[in-house]
């Protein structure tokens, strides 16, 4: 509860209005429309146009890989994907996410997380 009131006084001090936008600028934690738009460049783009756009996205607004890496991952748990390919994804995400808490590179485990998706659309089922 007390963390939730410092959120809001660090907002109200900063804008008059608190948009739910701003909860999640001020927090420095990716919006559910960031996180969606990661997650369909990562389903659907080639691996330079998702790394782009996720780098770019991830620069832009200042947020923390390892936010972007949790949140796909419950992306990924929602998403109706056959077994084979969430456990793939799972397994590849837990990877990064430990490998970001060792301090590997940001920029190497991003590279990883898009390789990992492009890798599973060529699964056959």
């Amino acid at each position: 509860m007390r963390k939730v009131l410092n959120i809001l006084e660090s907002c109200s001090l900063a804008y008059k209005e608190i948009p739910v936008e701003k909860v999640y600028e001020v927090t420095g934690r990716p919006s559910p429309s960031d996180i969606q738009t990661i997650y369909t460049s990562l389903t659907t783009d080639d691996f330079s146009t998702a790394m782009n756009n996720i780098w770019g996205l991830s620069r832009e607004k200042s947020l923390a890989f390892d936010d972007i890496v949790r949140d796909i991952h419950m992306q990924v748990m929602q998403t109706k994907l056959p077994d084979q390919m969430k456990m793939f994804l799972i397994s590849r995400l837990s990877e990064i996410e430990y490998r970001l808490a060792q301090g590997s590179n940001e920029r190497v485990q991003a590279s990883s997380m898009v390789g990992g998706f492009v890798e599973v659309r060529s699964f056959e089922l």
